[in-house]
């Protein structure tokens, strides 16, 4: 008997201490009671009541299935090892806490990003360009022309917000945005070092 096991990168298990099999991958097999068993077999218990991340590696899982069905051929199509995320309880995303977290975060970005255009704005003396702009259109010199100033304003802000494609109600692309991109960038890298980490302390 062939069974397939495809272990998940990252699973949050709240307030339970037994871990199934279930809970951290994937059973493929061509007998469906089988693939019931095996998905409700445990695979270790945790003994901390510490909210904070533990490793499973597919060989655990391997050696409690074989416990089981000695005969059987197991082969791992997912990952190598599986981070597990021990929560209380399960945290609300619009608490509090979270939505003043947001609201400061969000702040100090908006702030900072509002520095850097005025930064590269007087350091490119684009007023002078704009100007310039006007002068060559219009023949008369002027200071901050609104009819050059405003449209360029709205034309950066339109820009920024197409670009990141992020607080539009509708896809520019089908394709990710840059911000998703760095996003699940960040996310790898964050599983990688948590599960070096975890292996380091175990050895």
């Amino acid at each position: 008997m062939r069974i397939y096991v495809n272990m998940k990168k990252k699973a949050k298990i709240i307030a339970k201490k037994t871990i199934y099999i279930k809970d951290i991958a994937e059973i493929v097999v061509n007998n469906e009671s089988i693939a019931n068993s095996i998905e409700n077999t445990i695979v270790t218990n945790l003994t901390s009541d510490e909210e904070k991340s533990y490793i499973i590696s597919s060989v655990e899982v391997i050696k409690t299935i074989l416990k089981k069905y000695e005969n059987a051929e197991i082969i791992n199509i997912g990952e190598d090892t599986t981070i597990i995320f021990y929560r209380k309880k399960e945290s609300h995303k619009y608490s509090l806490f979270n939505i003043l977290k947001v609201t400061f975060i969000s702040a100090v970005l908006f702030i900072g990003a509002m520095t850097t255009i005025m930064c590269f704005h007087n350091d490119s003396d684009v007023k002078s360009v704009l100007e310039n702009f006007y002068y060559i259109i219009f023949g008369q010199n002027l200071k901050n022309p609104p009819v050059i100033i405003i449209p360029y304003s709205i034309g950066l802000l339109s820009g920024v917000i197409g670009f990141f494609g992020h607080f539009l109600s509708f896809d520019l692309t089908k394709d990710p945005s840059p911000i998703e991109i760095q996003l699940t960038s960040y996310n790898n890298e964050m599983l990688t070092n948590i599960k070096e980490t975890l292996e380091n302390k175990e050895n």
